[in-house]
């Protein structure tokens, strides 16, 4: 047994990308440039408001404020997401793509608003199931 772990939000199956690695960010564009050259006109970005982690992935707590998802303080709306939203942002507004962002567990509107600001060039719509 080799002793390595790996985060995973949701199953065990699903690894979670790392987005803090560069080549990570530059496949995940290559594969929407690829699907957008053969006529796709967008993507719905599942759990999308979670690619960005707190430095140094610290412990969740039990008493955080979504139990079945312990963490989410650490995980959720994280300090590069817009950054990296506005990543992808350059390649749909290339394509003329439409995007939409599942955005769940997240309590600060104003920063779900902040993703959807046309000025921003980030995503063009969120499903927020809370609201």
């Amino acid at each position: 047994m080799r002793q390595e772990y790996y985060l995973h939000i949701f199953l065990k199956e699903q690894p979670d990308l790392n987005w803090e690695h560069p080549p990570v960010r530059e496949a995940v564009k290559d594969i929407m440039r690829f699907w957008l050259d053969r006529g796709c006109d967008g993507f719905r970005l599942d759990a999308i408001n979670f690619i960005s982690k707190s430095p140094g992935l610290p412990d969740g707590s039990p008493e955080d404020e979504y139990p079945q998802y312990m963490g989410t303080k650490h995980y959720c709306m994280g300090p590069r997401l817009h950054e990296w939203l506005a990543e992808l942002g350059v390649i749909l507004d290339q394509y003329d793509a439409f995007s939409v962002g599942e955005m769940g567990a997240t309590k600060d509107m104003a920063d779900i608003l902040k993703s959807v600001a046309r000025h921003r060039h980030e995503l063009g719509m969120v499903i927020h199931f809370e609201l």
